[in-house]
């Protein structure tokens, strides 16, 4: 059984891949990932549940996987792309509005969130956490080979 996650990364996703969870029980599954990113914070959550999924969950990238859907192909089990397929990473971005206290506090978490982005990525790859920061700051578009040589897919399905 598959699940193809197309579109923004959203609450709505996380409903969808509870649901397809819940109908594999304990079967592993795919998740075929085509999305420019979304919300960072329903990203998380996915890339939680989808990496605790017993027997695990193999995530396929086509055409795009960028920003906030890195980190849900992130917690396949199994990673896999098409030769065709982009990757981007970058730093959190956000319209902050506020005073300057809110603001501050924004970016503090803002920080924060990049920094757990880059651990994760460095645990699943093995690519130091410094090389996924310059790539995250310089907004960076991999190609599938590219990402397969930092670690980040598995296997370029030719």
């Amino acid at each position: 059984m598959k699940l193809d996650i197309i579109g923004a990364i959203s609450e709505q996703t996380c409903k969808e891949v509870g649901r397809y969870l819940d109908l594999l029980k304990d079967e592993p599954g795919t998740i075929t990932i085509n999305s420019e990113g979304g919300s960072t914070l329903d990203a998380i959550a996915l890339y939680s549940v989808i990496s605790r999924h017993k027997p695990g969950i193999t995530t396929i990238a086509i055409g795009s996987c960028m920003s906030a859907a890195v980190l849900v192909f992130l917690a396949g089990k199994q990673r896999f792309s098409y030769p065709e397929t982009w990757f981007m990473v970058h730093e959190c971005a956000s319209k902050i509005k506020g005073s300057v206290s809110e603001i501050n506090t924004e970016l503090k978490f803002m920080r924060r969130q990049d920094e757990q982005f880059c651990i994760l990525l460095e645990k699943h790859t093995k690519t130091p956490r410094h090389m996924w920061d310059d790539l995250s700051s310089k907004t960076t578009y991999l190609s599938a080979d590219e990402a397969k040589n930092l670690g980040l897919v598995q296997k370029v399905i030719k």
